[in-house]
């Protein structure tokens, strides 16, 4: 009798420890209506690839209509984060913030670290500086890593940048949508 309580506590401990993992939250960017409505590939980024070959693979799945998006853990959250194209032609370089690991280059470069700063002073622009966004829907986040950079440095980069994010849109009146590219050297068929 006591081995079979035993086990049935065991089990119920068990599924207990299924539910919590049930209930974690997923996070989407730019939010789940386009994240449910898009062809979707998963980015893999805990084997260390290097950046250039995380480009390249993106390149090849815009090219076949797919996706490509992240996963990220970030407490007891996932967030799933898509990247968009990112043609030369497509995002005016004034809706643009290029971020790379130790800085934040918009209308020039900043600290890394006031990342969320820049991005508020960008999405409350309406159209004020003509250096900044005229629209806060036309905010553009293009991430360029050097080729010594890999997946980590990629992940590290992108909860950085999650969690400016977040802080400024929960503060904001303006809700943005995270629009994040990746920087490509060749440029890829607009639908």
């Amino acid at each position: 009798m006591k081995k079979t309580l035993i086990i049935i506590a065991f089990g119920l401990t068990s599924c207990n420890g299924l539910t919590n993992i049930d209930s974690v939250e997923n996070i989407y960017y730019p939010d789940s209506t386009y994240f449910d409505s898009s062809t979707k590939f998963k980015l893999d980024l805990k084997n260390r690839i290097k950046f250039n070959k995380i480009e390249e693979l993106a390149n090849i799945l815009f090219q076949k209509n797919l996706s490509p998006y992240f996963e990220l853990k970030r407490g007891s959250k996932i967030s799933k984060v898509i990247i968009f194209r990112n043609d030369h032609s497509m995002i005016q370089h004034r809706n643009k913030l290029i971020v790379r690991m130790d800085s934040v280059y918009g209308d020039k470069p900043y600290p890394i670290k006031d990342f969320d700063i820049i991005l508020q002073r960008y999405a409350d622009n309406n159209g004020k500086d003509y250096a900044l966004p005229e629209n806060f829907d036309k905010i553009f986040i293009q991430i360029e890593l050097d080729s010594t950079s890999n997946s980590e440095n990629l992940e590290e980069l992108l909860i950085g940048i999650l969690d400016g994010f977040d802080k400024v849109n929960n503060q904001g009146s303006n809700k943005l949508n995270l629009k994040i590219g990746l920087k490509y050297d060749d440029l890829i068929r607009i639908n």
